[in-house]
């Protein structure tokens, strides 16, 4: 019942909002499923940018890792 993703943009389209809207619609479709009922990400500490966009998608921080930061969102 839990997912864990990833993702990556080049440089040249950060702060578009493009990453936002593709991590949004990654969830709703990931929740379409009924098995799925949560998803986790990791960033690194200071990847404050891939921060922003997990928060701005409801994530919620969940404790560190060896390597960052992992986040989660409840169905």
């Amino acid at each position: 019942g839990e997912v864990m993703f990833g993702y990556f943009i080049d440089q040249s389209y950060e702060g578009q909002g493009l990453t936002t809207e593709a991590v949004k619609r990654l969830i709703e479709w990931l929740f379409s499923h009924p098995n799925v009922k949560s998803i986790m990400a990791d960033t690194l500490v200071d990847g404050f940018g891939s921060q922003r966009v997990l928060q701005k998608n409801g994530f919620q921080y969940a404790g560190e890792t060896d390597e960052g930061l992992r986040w989660k969102l409840m169905k």
